[in-house]
C-alpha cells in the first residue's frame, strides 16, 4: 500500500516518498545506478584503483570498518592503493534494494559475498559485507559519493568459537569458519 504525500508540502513529499514505499526500483536511474554498481564490482575484481576511483564522486568518501575514511580522489585513489597491493577479492554483488531519492540523490544497498585472499600469505577466508552506497549525479551520471560497509560475519568471543547474534531472532548461533587474522581489511 503506498503512502500518500501531505497536502502542505510537494517538496517535501518528493524528497520522502520513497522511504515511505519501500521496494525495489525499476527504472531508468535504478539501471544506471545498477551499472555503476557492477562496473565497480568488476574494478574490484581486477584490482584497478582508477576504474574504482573514477566511479567516485570528486569528493567521495570510504568509510570501511577499523579504518579512517578516505575522503576525495587522491585519498580514495590512496585507499584502493592499499587494498588492493594487499587483498584480492573474488566476490558477488547483490542489490539488495536501490531508492531513487531526488533527482541527483539515491541510496542502494548490496551485499558481497565470495573469497578474499591475503596476497602476502595467500592465505583465504570467506568475504560476506553488507553495504551501503550513496549514490549522487554528477555531471549529469551516477556516481558513488559515500561508501560504507560492516562485515557479516561472525565476531570472535573470549577465543572460543565466534558467536553469531541475530537481530531478528535474538539467538546466539556459533560459526566455526572464522580466521581473526585477516579481519581489519575489507
Amino acid at each position: 500500500m503506498a503512502a500518500s504525500c501531505p497536502k502542505w508540502s510537494k517538496e517535501l513529499c518528493y524528497h520522502f516518498k520513497p522511504l515511505l514505499t519501500p521496494h525495489k526500483v525499476s527504472s531508468p536511474e535504478a539501471e544506471a545506478i545498477t551499472s555503476v554498481l557492477h562496473a565497480y564490482g568488476t574494478a574490484l575484481k581486477s584490482r584497478n584503483d582508477e576504474d574504482v576511483v573514477s566511479l567516485y564522486t570528486s569528493d567521495g568518501v570510504i568509510m570501511p570498518p577499523h579504518f579512517t575514511a578516505a575522503v576525495g580522489t587522491a585519498s580514495l585513489r590512496e585507499s584502493y592503493t592499499r587494498i588492493f597491493s594487499s587483498v584480492q577479492l573474488v566476490i558477488t554483488f547483490s542489490i539488495e534494494e536501490i531508492i531513487v531519492m531526488s533527482p541527483d540523490w539515491a541510496f542502494a544497498r548490496t551485499t558481497a559475498e565470495g573469497t578474499k585472499t591475503m596476497l602476502a600469505t595467500q592465505a583465504s577466508e570467506e568475504h560476506a559485507n553488507q553495504e551501503l552506497f550513496i549514490m549522487k549525479k554528477e555531471d549529469g551520471e551516477w556516481k558513488i559519493a559515500r561508501y560504507a560497509f560492516s562485515t557479516m560475519k561472525p565476531l570472535v568471543q573470549d577465543g572460543t568459537n565466534p558467536k553469531v547474534f541475530s537481530l531478528s531472532s535474538g539467538n546466539r548461533h556459533s560459526y566455526v569458519k572464522q580466521n581473526s587474522t585477516m579481519a581489519g581489511i575489507l
